[in-house]
């Protein structure tokens, strides 16, 4: 696969160098070889009201569309105790894309699909480790996805810890009081996360 990457700026900190390094790494190790993606960091955007430039941290082209990406270093304690600035990102977000795709078809591009995305860069520690809830859309039972990433921990105990949990909720099902469970371990090699 090609990848093409096109800094339009200098990285604002160490979180945004990281990711583009990140997904430049993720396109070139999951894609058909043909497949071309174009990354563009950095990409000024406009000069917001008090004339302040304003600028896209990633724009990721490729067969499937237009990404514009914003990188954020939040964990989940950010997510949840700052729900007001969170939405005020996203909806800068929203603004972007759709400044973005104003300006393309003036160019002579047609977009196609075009998302707005956020990169959440945090601790090694909280990456390795990935909490999913959700309900099953037919038969309504709850579903809870517990997803360890080895490939973001050198740490060998990553892999205990998911077999230990795995081994206590087992021991669990024996008690009346607990709901059963249908529970898996298994590995999923070649899994992508973004």
């Amino acid at each position: 696969m090609r990848i093409d990457h096109v800094p339009c700026g200098e990285c604002v900190n160490e979180s945004e160098r990281i990711a583009v390094e990140h997904v430049v790494s993720k396109l070139r190790s999951h894609g058909a070889p043909r497949n071309r993606w174009i990354v563009l960091s950095n990409v000024p955007s406009a000069v917001n009201d008090r004339a302040i430039p304003d600028e896209i941290d990633l724009v990721c082209i490729g067969p499937s569309g237009f990404f514009v990406i914003e990188v954020k270093h939040w964990n989940r304690a950010f997510l949840k105790s700052n729900q007001t600035a969170v939405l005020k990102e996203a909806t800068k977000l929203n603004d972007k894309v759709r400044r973005l795709v104003g300006k393309l078809p003036r160019a002579g591009i047609e977009p196609g699909f075009v998302a707005g995305r956020f990169l959440l860069t945090s601790p090694r520690d909280e990456r390795s480790h990935r909490v999913y809830r959700g309900e099953h859309i037919r038969a309504r039972d709850k579903v809870i996805l517990d997803l360890y990433d080895l490939s973001a921990n050198d740490d060998a105990k990553l892999d205990r810890l998911a077999s230990s949990e795995f081994e206590v909720r087992q021991k669990l099902q024996h008690l009346a009081c607990v709901p059963r469970l249908m529970d898996l371990l298994s590995k999923t090699p070649n899994a992508v996360l973004l």
